[in-house]
């Protein structure tokens, strides 16, 4: 069968690794899949087999005409039997022309919570997911779903849950505290995602200056980059927190097994890998106090809300100074963890994509 995936943008985020992730094992149970990206914003993935892009850059307001265009002709060329995408812009604008091309199996995968798309991108949606223009509908999680519980059944009666998934952890390949100069002696924090609003980087930054002893390494890039190290400036934490950038996955691997404790306190989520992952690691972890996050952490971490830098602090002081209580998330974690296999993933794929 003849697949192809759409993401608007290539970078290291998690929509864009779940697709990978996805196209590589899709490959492997003799699917022919592409992997589209509808620009690239940095070229993480560029070269790999079976990974293209349509535009090399952001687009101006005429490249969006560029690539509908290259779109078009790419699906009318390899005509596939299912096309499925990932993101809103590329849900949006992927189905849309993949309908037009004659595609007959059209999956859009929601990797946020509805409310939160832009309110224009939230109406197509939701017209397009009562037309037929989106054949079926993924929600990443339950807490994904239930944001559309008041659509109508026209849209809803199309949805699936799909958990993201990861393959099993690997062991580690390399010594980061030296690496990057990270003291060994002291407990070191770990957060992985995107530097953006939703990320919530500047409450973690104001629980570390309540926590002298402790260091951030900080794995991701984003829009907010200059904003956060101005911001360890102004806490006088600069020494202590690491901006370790964009890596490769075994790289973040390794990063997490330096941590002595994982710290997410994101403003919303779906079922973040980087989450997934620091379950796999085995690692206690503190995390925000929201739906998407109580549904993919059950009881395997301690919650905080989200917008409180003491209460953040105080989680993670608890659980560096009760080791009791650390080897306990450590091992809910990692059992946990089993619920979200990339196996598991790609065998629920292929089960919808072959109804």
């Amino acid at each position: 069968m003849k697949i192809v995936q759409i993401v608007t943008q290539m970078e290291a985020g998690g929509a864009q690794r779940t697709a990978y992730l996805l196209h590589r094992g899709l490959q492997s149970m003799g699917h022919e899949s592409q992997l589209l990206f509808l620009y690239t914003k940095r070229p993480f993935y560029a070269g790999l087999e079976g990974v293209t892009s349509l535009l090399d850059r952001s687009p101006s307001p005429g490249g969006y005409l560029e690539i509908v265009r290259g779109l078009y002709r790419s699906l009318r060329k390899w005509k596939p039997d299912v096309l499925i995408t990932h993101t809103h812009y590329a849900n949006l604008l992927g189905q849309a022309v993949g309908a037009t091309a004659g595609v007959k199996r059209r999956i859009a995968v929601h990797h946020n919570p509805l409310p939160t798309y832009p309110a224009g991108a939230r109406f197509a949606d939701w017209v397009l997911g009562q037309t037929g223009t989106y054949t079926r509908i993924v929600g990443v999680s339950d807490a994904v779903v239930r944001t559309a519980r008041s659509y109508p059944r026209r849209y809803t009666k199309r949805i699936k849950r799909i958990y993201n998934g990861l393959p099993s952890c690997n062991a580690i390949r390399k010594d980061v505290a030296t690496a990057w100069g990270i003291p060994v002696d002291k407990p070191l924090l770990v957060n992985v995602g995107r530097l953006s609003h939703q990320k919530n980087h500047s409450t973690l930054l104001k629980a570390v200056e309540k926590i002298p002893q402790v260091h951030l390494a900080i794995v991701g890039e984003g829009e907010l980059a200059t904003k956060l190290r101005r911001e360890t400036h102004d806490l006088h934490i600069s020494e202590r927190v690491y901006f370790i950038g964009e890596i490769p996955a075994d790289d973040v691997r390794d990063v997490l097994n330096a941590a002595t404790v994982f710290v997410f306190p994101s403003l919303f989520e779906a079922a973040p890998l980087a989450v997934i992952e620091a379950m796999q690691s085995g690692l206690p972890i503190v995390a925000s106090d929201i739906p998407a996050l109580r549904e993919v952490l059950g009881d395997a971490a301690i919650f905080v809300h989200p917008k409180d830098p003491s209460g953040l602090a105080n989680a993670i002081t608890r659980v560096l100074q009760d080791s009791v209580l650390a080897d306990d998330l450590r091992g809910r974690a990692a059992n946990r963890a089993r619920l979200f296999s990339l196996e598991k993933m790609v065998a629920e794929y292929q089960r919808l994509i072959c109804q």
